[in-house]
C-alpha cells in the first residue's frame, strides 16, 4: 500500500478580476498572483495581505483573496497560516470545493487526518467526480486507521474512495501500481481469514501487518473468492469519526 505522503503543490484557482474592488485592491491581487505563479511565495502573500486591507471587510471578494493567500502560505511551508487562510475563505463562501480541498491538504500536513477527512468530504459533495479529493480521502481514512486502530468499515471506505479514483483518473494505478494490487489483494486476504474465523478487525489487522507494513504476503491457498462488498458511499458515519476522535481504539 501507498504510505500516505502529501505535497502541496501549487495549483491556482482562476483569479477572476476583483469588480468591487478599488484600484489598489486589484493592483495587488494582480501582483500576488503573478508573484504565486513565479514562485515566489513570501511576497505573494504579502501581497494579497495588502489587498485584503484594501478590501472593505463586507466585501465577498475577499474569499478569494484568501483562498490564494492560503495556497502562497502553503507554499511557503506555512501550514498553520494556509489553513487560518483557508478557513477565513470558507467562512465567507463555504461552497467553493477548492477551499475545503486545500484545507483538508493542509490539516493533513498538519497531523489532523480526522478534521482533514470531514473538509475532503465537505469537498466531495460540492464536488463528487474530484479525483483530489477522493486521493486525499483514502489517504486520510488511512493515517486515521494506523493512528486509532484498524478497523473494517474504515479500511472499506478507504477502499471505496481508491476505487473512486480510479474510475475518475483510470491512470492513477499507473502512477502508483501498489494501489492497483492492494484493491485485488485485499480482498482474497480479507476473506481468507474471516472465514478460517477471524473477526474482521482481527483480518484486516493481519493483513496491514503483513502485507503492508513487512511486505512478506500471507500464505493463501484456493482461488480468491469473489469481490468485496464495498459501501454505497465513502462517507464514514459521524458517530464514528465522533468516537473516533474520543478514543485511541476502536
Amino acid at each position: 500500500m501507498r504510505s500516505p505522503v502529501l505535497t502541496l503543490c501549487l495549483v491556482l484557482v482562476s483569479a477572476s478580476p476583483l469588480p468591487a474592488a478599488d484600484r489598489a485592491a486589484e493592483t495587488a491581487f494582480d501582483e500576488g498572483v503573478q508573484f504565486l505563479e513565479a514562485g515566489r511565495f513570501d511576497e505573494a502573500s504579502a501581497a494579497f495581505d495588502r489587498c485584503l486591507v484594501e478590501l472593505p471587510a463586507n466585501d465577498p471578494e475577499r474569499a478569494l483573496v484568501l483562498f490564494q493567500l492560503g495556497l502562497a502560505h502553503a507554499n511557503a511551508g506555512r501550514s498553520a497560516e494556509a489553513a487560518e487562510a483557508f478557513r477565513r475563505s470558507i467562512r465567507i463562501d463555504p461552497d467553493v470545493p477548492a477551499s475545503r480541498l486545500f484545507l483538508g491538504h493542509t490539516l493533513r500536513l498538519q497531523g489532523e487526518p480526522l478534521e482533514a477527512a470531514g473538509e475532503y468530504l465537505a469537498a466531495l459533495r460540492l464536488d463528487p467526480g474530484s479525483a483530489r479529493a477522493h486521493d486525499g480521502l483514502w489517504q486520510a481514512y488511512a493515517e486515521i486507521s494506523e493512528r486509532y486502530g484498524h478497523d473494517r468499515e474504515l479500511a472499506l471506505r478507504e477502499l471505496f474512495h481508491i476505487v473512486r479514483l480510479v474510475e475518475i483518473e483510470p491512470g492513477y494505478p499507473k502512477v502508483f501500481p501498489a494501489v492497483r494490487d492492494e484493491l485485488r489483494y485485499v480482498q482474497h486476504v480479507l476473506k481468507r481469514l474471516e472465514a478460517a474465523g477471524a473477526t474482521p478487525e482481527q483480518a484486516l489487522r493481519a493483513y496491514r501487518q503483513t502485507a503492508a507494513f513487512t511486505g512478506e504476503p500471507l500464505e493463501t491457498d484456493g482461488a480468491p473468492p469473489g469481490p468485496l462488498a464495498l459501501p454505497e458511499d465513502g462517507i464514514l458515519p459521524s458517530d464514528k469519526l465522533a468516537a473516533l476522535a474520543k478514543s485511541q481504539t476502536l
